[in-house]
Formats: structure tokens, C-alpha cells, sequence
């Protein structure tokens, strides 16, 4: 069947769900995305406290979590939440919006560009995470609990990344000034600007060793197994792939995740840190399998190991 040259029948919707553009304080529009529980009545007075997450890359993820929220209720102690998508209007025919470079990278006195195995340097703009999280706790979050969902009153709040939005979710983390207090971080970036977040790293747990009143907070890792160690494909030659396997080596994503882990696990300023490799997943594939386990594991903390 040949499909015609242009597409003009209605988008398909999905139940309980909206979006809406709003600005931060530069003019820059996002795409935000809600989605609530389908069990939720027109009555205000019967929406329960559920959890919010919040979940970067929106265009990207946004449907990723919310079928997964919605296939969790199938076990009997998941819990429902609403899912908030922070995403771009203007990403074309790609899921990634060309913003994303900046607004999900710390900010930093000194710069180190990433390179590629190649060699070749990525001149991307950075430094522009913090105004992102403000721009979420400011303006999309007063915006949601008074526009979109009058009266509700989120039991937790979650935020959620891959790649560079876990780099972003952990700097949220260790900014300790935001009103998240689970952090779900999938192939996070640690190796970003020679490994800049783990001086934040540092600065966050000496900080809340000192601090009394300190709010339960919890933190899901997860990456795939060829991240650092990628598999060889049939068109690599001998020295190509001697390259990427350097190079992957080099930037240590399996093994500073697993670090940070143990690190912060003993830290004891968490009620829950989980970390979980997955074989035969590399950066991309990992998105779906380690935000899914992690969103069920939120929702309902007994359900894995």
C-alpha cells in the first residue's frame, strides 16, 4: 500500500492529558505536557495526592512515562502520578531539541568541550541548567498546580533524565535549593566538563552532613553495559573500533555511576539509592528500560530488589 504524500488526518490524543507553551524569563518557549490519572474525576475534592514527575527532554520521554505510570496500575500496589513533560515546540522532524545542549549542562567557571572518539571537539552551548531549573520550580510547577490542576497537592515530586537530563537531575540534586526530593538519573553524563559534577557532588554531601532537618530524598542511577564497553559492529575496522573502545573506556559512564552509588548509598543522606546496569543496552536503548524500572520503583518501592 503506498501512503499518500501528505498526512491530513487528526493527531491521535491521549486521555487526560494536555499541553501548553509557557516562557521563561529570557522569552525562550518550552513545551510542557501533563498527563494525570485516568481515574481522576471532574471533582477537585477527589484527586488524591499522587506523585508529579517531571521528566526533561519532554518530546522525547513524555510518552515514555506516562505508559508506564498507566501499565504500573496493573500491579496492585503501584501508585498513579501525574507526568510533566519539559520539552521544545520547535524540534522539527527530531525528538532532541537543538536547546537541550544548553539548558540541561551546569553552570561553570571553566569549560572542557566533549570530544568524539575521532577526536573531533562538540562547541555546544552550556552552562544554562540552573535557569532551567528555575524556570521548572518558578514557573511550570506554580503553573500547573494553579491552571492546569487547581487544588491538587503533590505526595512527592520526582524529576527525571537521560544523558544530559541526568546530568541535569543531579545537579538539581546537588544544588540542594529545589522542591525535588527523588532524582532519577538514566546514563548521566558525569564525565561532562572533565568530570565537574563531582566537585558539586562533593560540595552537596558536605553541606548536608552539616545541615540538621534534612528532607528524605532518594536517587535512581542506571546505564547500559556497551556505554563503556560498545560492541563492536561488522563495519568497524581493527583500529576504528580500538578507538571507540578507548575512548568509551576513557569516559568511565559505568563505572563513575556505580561509584556515585556506593558513594551517596553511604552517605546516609538518602532513604533509597539504587543503581542498575542492563546488558546488551547502550546509551540510547538504556532511555526506556532504566526510566521505566526506575518510575515502578518509585511508585511502588517494593516491588524490585
Amino acid at each position: 500500500m503506498q501512503l499518500p504524500k501528505t498526512i491530513s488526518t487528526p493527531a491521535a490524543t491521549v486521555p487526560c492529558s494536555t499541553d501548553v507553551q509557557l516562557s521563561n524569563a529570557a522569552g525562550d518557549e518550552y513545551l510542557i505536557q501533563v498527563s494525570w490519572p485516568l481515574a481522576w474525576e471532574d471533582n477537585v475534592d477527589s484527586r488524591p495526592s499522587v506523585p508529579i514527575f517531571y521528566v526533561l527532554d519532554g518530546n522525547a520521554h513524555f510518552f515514555t512515562l506516562v505508559e508506564t505510570v498507566r501499565r504500573g496500575l496493573a500491579v496492585a500496589a503501584s501508585t498513579d502520578a501525574v507526568v510533566v513533560g519539559i520539552g521544545y515546540p520547535d524540534c522539527g522532524h527530531y525528538v532532541f531539541g537543538n536547546r537541550r545542549g544548553y539548558d540541561l549542562t551546569p553552570p561553570t567557571s571553566t569549560y572542557v568541550p566533549p570530544r568524539s572518539w575521532d577526536g573531533k571537539e562538540f562547541t555546544l552551548p552550556h552552562g544554562g541548567a540552573t535557569e532551567l531549573l528555575d524556570f521548572i520550580q518558578n514557573i511550570v510547577r506554580p503553573h500547573l498546580l494553579s491552571e492546569i490542576l487547581p487544588g491538587f497537592q503533590p505526595v512527592k515530586e520526582v524529576l527525571a533524565g537521560h544523558s544530559f537530563g541526568g546530568l541535569c537531575a543531579l545537579h538539581a540534586l546537588f544544588s540542594h535549593a529545589y522542591c525535588f526530593d527523588t532524582f532519577i538519573a538514566i546514563s548521566p553524563t558525569i564525565w561532562w566538563n572533565d568530570h565537574f559534577l563531582l566537585r558539586e557532588e562533593k560540595d552537596f554531601v558536605q553541606h548536608m552532613a552539616s545541615h540538621s532537618g534534612k528532607r528524605p530524598l532518594s536517587l535512581y542511577l542506571s546505564y547500559g553495559y556497551y556505554e563503556q564497553y560498545p560492541k563492536r559492529r561488522k563495519t568497524y575496522s581493527d583500529e576504528e573500533y580500538a578507538k571507540r573502545l578507548a575512548h568509551a573506556l576513557s569516559l568511565r559512564t559505568n563505572d563513575d555511576i556505580e561509584d556515585m552509588a556506593d558513594r551517596l548509598g553511604q552517605s546516609n543522606l538518602f532513604n533509597v539509592v539504587k543503581a542498575k546496569g542492563y546488558a546488551d543496552e547502550d546509551h540510547g536503548s538504556v532511555a526506556a528500560c532504566g526510566l521505566g524500572w526506575a518510575v515502578c520503583d518509585a511508585l511502588d518501592d517494593d516491588r524490585f530488589a
